[in-house]
């Protein structure tokens, strides 16, 4: 049975071009250590290969031990899921949730993947992610926070990003005594009044979090239980 409340935490940070994404990575360290999470390799400006090389290791571990595995990926974006490594560009789904959820021992557990990236267009979208469809053996149990909407940017400064100062507090917050979906829900609406405060109404940005769980809520101090 899982140790409720233990976590397992993957930082990809790109931090080149991108001022305040170490403070990003910084803070989820932080918070994610608070709330017992073992933080399991952080990788500045990963290459394909980094991100290859570390979800490889990843599938080859036994999570019994574990109630959730969460991925922070701090990165330029662009449409749908499409992200920069250090020199290529990959699909995000496609190279971190989709082996996630091919690991037996994660069955029944909660695979998180949290962007920090804009999902709007740019010029990398010259080149393409393209490759075969992958299968999911385990599909239940996963959730996605985009820090903003399809076609949107995500905003940050040399403080760091509104999206990760937001989920980071919230977390710090509700940890204890909310569960995920409604600290993700929060942290929102935090990042939405953030952005309209900071620019004077002049840019939005609406993160976006995706779940296909209905019937169960996740307390990162309890693990999965029924509504």
């Amino acid at each position: 049975m899982a140790n409720s409340g233990r976590g397992y935490l993957i930082i990809f940070n790109m931090q080149d071009g991108r001022e305040g994404s170490n403070v990003d990575a910084d803070n989820l360290t932080r918070v994610f250590t608070l709330m017992g999470a073992e933080v399991h390799a952080r990788i500045d400006d990963p290459s394909e290969n980094d991100i290859r090389k570390v979800m490889g290791q990843i599938k080859k571990m036994d999570f019994s031990d574990y109630s959730y595995v969460a991925v922070a990926y701090l990165s330029h974006g662009s449409e749908d899921d499409l992200v920069k490594t250090d020199l290529e560009i990959i699909k995000a789904q496609k190279s971190i949730l989709i082996p996630l959820c091919n690991i037996p021992s994660l069955d029944g557990k909660l695979k998180w993947l949290i962007m920090q990236t804009c999902r709007g267009s740019y010029d990398f979208l010259k080149q393409k992610a393209e490759g075969a469809v992958q299968l999911i053996k385990y599909p239940n149990y996963y959730a996605k926070f985009f820090a903003t909407s399809e076609g949107m940017h995500a905003y940050r400064t040399e403080y760091g990003s509104y999206f990760i100062h937001s989920l980071c507090s919230r977390l710090e917050s509700e940890y204890k005594n909310q569960d995920i979906i409604s600290i993700m829900e929060m942290a929102t609406l935090d990042v939405e009044d953030i952005c309209k405060a900071k620019t004077n109404f002049r840019f939005i940005q609406k993160p976006e979090p995706e779940w296909n769980f209905q019937s169960k809520k996740f307390f990162i101090t309890s693990g999965f239980s029924n509504n």
